[in-house]
């Protein structure tokens, strides 16, 4: 019976979640006269993984054997009720790895790509890229997260010092996103009261105040955020991710923050790519200019990622995790990961909220104009432009 398909699958499968395929509709509820009432729930098919542990090798199983056997029925719910099966994959890799007491797993099974977490109660399935089942979900969507990179030097820390670098990274689930940078001198109504440049609010109050801020400078809803001072950034970019490839359009001298780098494709390890993310003072577009090459950073970041593929998301986030400080879940991270693993970057805009230099007192500021208003406002759905 059906009900019971559903009850083997839910047990190693995820709550409700934003679909980003429509479902045909089911078909009748009532039972056909020439099945008995005996009628079993088939066994799950005998997908065959390599790795991962055996309770995520058994979940996984869980999604296909009702899927391509018996019923057909795939569960859970929000990932399609009803779907027919085209080619059930057997054979697969699976990697896993634990963070902060949370296992978080990966399958690939063809083209097929399964992502779950487990934090001692049985695997949730948070997202999942399944062609063979013509069915995807990530989560709710769209997906939008606050990338800080603090000016806290190694002893310092990342949470109580300003904001360097900040970028809103959007992802909308149909394939495309943004990376939109704000100027760290636009100068704001602080959430707590008063005003000031952006970047002072991290320091000030610490990333939820930071965060609450840019959410009434933006009017965007955040899923949270990600934060790393200097010394984390190096250890991410180099030894997680093992360094990046970038194309320069032009060459970058600026002695202050070491940057000396040739037009052109070029290997980018920790330490360079950190003195190409603070140049400023020879760049014509000077803070605005910073912001935009941050985000050709965050790009070649993922770039990397996605070469690396699926199956290492597991590692670099126990790795990377002893150098992040946000407050998202592992679970959280894991689906987000996912969705911009799979968003080909060539839909992936680099953009900076447009301002105009000017002084309150003493101080450069960058002042936001309306052209700022109207990107955040685009922004909304995940994604920029049409």
């Amino acid at each position: 019976m059906k009900w019971l398909v559903v009850a083997l699958v839910l047990s190693a499968c995820s709550p409700a979640v934003t679909e980003t395929v429509t479902p045909p509709s089911p078909p009748p509820t009532t039972t056909p006269t020439s099945a008995p009432s005996t009628t079993t729930v088939p066994p799950a098919r005998p997908t065959r993984l390599r790795g991962g542990g055996t309770a995520w090798r058994q979940a996984v199983a869980n999604v296909y054997g009702p899927a391509c056997d018996g019923d057909r029925l795939l569960v859970p719910p929000e990932m399609r009720e009803w779907a027919t099966a085209k080619d059930c994959p057997v054979d697969g890799l699976a990697a896993s790895a634990m963070i902060a007491g949370t296992t978080v797993a990966v399958a690939v099974l063809g083209d097929d790509v399964l992502y779950g977490f487990d934090q001692g109660s049985g695997f949730q399935i948070v997202a999942a890229r399944v062609p063979s089942l013509e069915a995807a979900y990530y989560g709710a969507l769209p997906k939008t997260v606050a990338v800080i990179g603090s000016d806290a030097r190694p002893g310092e820390e990342a949470a109580s010092s300003r904001a360097d670098s900040i970028h809103i990274f959007t992802l909308d689930g149909q394939g495309r996103g943004a990376i939109v940078g704000v100027p760290r001198d636009s100068w704001v109504d602080y959430a707590g009261g008063g005003r000031g440049k952006i970047n002072g609010s991290l320091s000030l109050g610490g990333p939820d105040l930071f965060l609450q801020t840019l959410a009434n400078v933006t009017g965007l809803n955040y899923d949270g955020y990600l934060l790393t001072g200097f010394e984390g950034f190096q250890e991410l970019w180099g030894n997680v991710l093992g360094g990046a490839n970038l194309e320069l359009d032009s060459g970058l001298v600026d002695r202050s923050s070491g940057a000396n780098f040739s037009a052109g494709f070029q290997y980018f390890n920790g330490p360079q790519a950190l003195s190409f993310a603070r140049a400023r003072k020879n760049l014509t577009g000077g803070d605005l200019q910073r912001s935009l090459n941050g985000g050709v950073l965050l790009q070649g970041a993922l770039s990397t990622a996605q070469h690396l593929g699926p199956l290492a998301l597991p590692s670099l986030m126990q790795r990377g995790w002893p150098w992040l400080v946000t407050d998202l879940t592992a679970g959280e991270i894991l689906a987000l990961a996912a969705l911009a693993t799979d968003t080909p970057l060539t839909a992936l805009a680099n953009a900076v909220a447009p301002g105009r230099i000017g002084t309150a007192g003493a101080a450069s500021v960058v002042y936001l104009t309306s052209g700022a208003g109207e990107m955040f406002g685009d922004l909304v759905d995940g994604s920029l432009g049409t």
